[in-house]
């Protein structure tokens, strides 16, 4: 099963290990997590 999620504009950078430690319980929940497509920063157009 694969869920989608929305990572935010810091958590590829300032949130690393959040990111990494949400995909690990993911997979030991036995699902995925998938970046929406074209998502857009809060405020950015």
């Amino acid at each position: 099963m694969t869920f989608s999620y929305f990572p935010g504009c810091t958590l590829k950078t300032k949130g690393v290990r959040l990111d990494r430690c949400a995909h690990l319980a993911a997979k030991a929940l036995g699902f995925t997590l998938e970046e929406l497509p074209e998502w857009q920063c809060c405020g950015a157009v």
